[in-house]
């Protein structure tokens, strides 16, 4: 009988901590949905009454993003073309409906069609027509991904020098980068995340970076760029090439320079084939040293190299 007094008792004590468990998961759940960021919506052929909620939108980009800053809230943009240069403010992500259908056409050709501060995000939309297409300042952590940077008359992705600090990172993820005018992205001195991206028909380099340059470079495409598919300088850059591909650049796949100063550019599983001239150049403006080119150029597993018109990797360049 005591027995039994006793299961009974820890049944029920059981079935308290239970339910003060469950209350306790319910709490944190709720109080995490608190905190989720609201939204700020765009339509281009909003009209009357406007105040960025979904049921009445702003028609202009610009004034939801600042709406968002004061709100801290994140930007999305209903399909439609909108004729604007936009400042994505600190702290603000902008992401479109869908990316074929939400078109930011800069308003002033001789202007950036985007410029984005630190912290901020641009997501599934399509930038065209700027001077450059998206231009991020120095020192500014920023994310662009999902988006398609297409004919503009520089670059299409202009990033200035930076620390080497993830705090300071540019990543550029599955996007489409074509027919800009210089390069598809033009990067200085700053910490890289290149990641997914179609960078092809640009009527410089596919892909530019200056020296002092670090991060990853993985399974992107460098297809038909009018220059290299990838141009680099060696000097004080660290990065790591994976799972790449460069094909049918007029150039070279890949062209490495080195002004005298050491760096390391790792090559994994990429691939490098029916480029106009070398599938990987190396090049140098006085002497480097070969010593030096074999610890600063290392080859890992499974690169292939094919149909490259000068050959696949050549000798060593002397340049002015």
């Amino acid at each position: 009988m005591n027995q039994t007094r006793i299961i009974n008792g820890w049944l029920k004590k059981s079935r308290v901590v239970s339910l003060i468990v469950i209350a306790v998961i319910f709490l944190l759940l709720s109080i995490s949905g608190m905190g989720a960021k609201g939204v700020i919506y765009v339509d281009d052929g909003a009209s009357g009454t406007m105040d960025g909620s979904k049921e009445h939108p702003f028609n202009k980009i610009q004034k939801a993003i600042e709406e968002a800053k004061e709100e801290k809230k994140d930007v999305k943009i209903l399909n439609g073309t909108y004729k604007e240069n936009i400042k994505i403010l600190s702290g603000v992500e902008v992401y479109g409906e869908d990316v074929e259908k939400v078109i930011i056409e800069a308003k002033d050709e001789g202007e950036p069609t985007v410029r984005m501060k630190n912290n901020t995000a641009l997501r599934k939309v399509t930038v065209r027509e700027g001077a450059n297409g998206i231009s991020v300042g120095e020192n500014y952590r920023v994310t662009i991904s999902e988006c398609r940077i297409i004919k503009n008359r520089k670059n299409g992705i202009e990033a200035k020098a930076s620390k080497t600090h993830n705090d300071e990172k540019i990543s550029v993820i599955n996007s489409y980068i074509a027919e800009n005018g210089r390069a598809g992205i033009y990067a200085v001195s700053r910490k890289v995340d290149i990641q997914d991206n179609l960078i092809e028909n640009n009527n410089g380099n596919g892909l530019a970076m200056e020296g002092g340059c670090e991060g990853s470079i993985k399974r992107n495409k460098f297809k038909d760029n009018a220059g290299d598919g990838l141009w680099m300088v060696l000097d004080w850059s660290e990065i790591y090439l994976d799972n790449n591909t460069f094909y049918d650049n007029d150039r070279e796949g890949l062209e490495i320079r080195s002004n005298g100063k050491k760096g390391l550019v790792q090559i994994t599983d990429s691939k490098f084939y029916k480029n106009n001239r070398w599938g990987l150049a190396r090049l140098e403006v006085g002497t480097y040293g070969k010593t030096d080119w074999l610890h600063s150029v290392v080859f890992g597993k499974n690169n292939l190299f094919w149909e490259n018109r000068s050959g696949d990797v050549s000798h060593i360049f002397q340049v002015k």
